[in-house]
């Protein structure tokens, strides 16, 4: 599904359980997929290159386009 070094965006599924307000972003990121675990499971690395340590289920992910391109 996702491509090792692409760009994408984590949902906050922690927002999802309490009110948060309206207009609080619910996706974080940008990430770069590091590494793929299993089908649909992947390792996230922040852009300042740390890796993140807990892995991301792919259906928590989706692509993250630059406002640059």
């Amino acid at each position: 599904m996702f491509e090792k070094e692409e760009q994408v965006l984590c949902y906050d599924a922690a927002r999802d359980k309490y009110f948060t307000g309206k207009f609080l972003p619910k996706w974080k990121g940008p990430y770069f997929i590091y590494h793929k675990i299993a089908q649909d499971v992947y390792k996230l690395r922040t852009m300042e290159g740390q890796i993140l340590e807990t892995p991301i289920n792919a259906y928590l992910l989706k692509k993250y386009y630059s406002r640059q391109s």
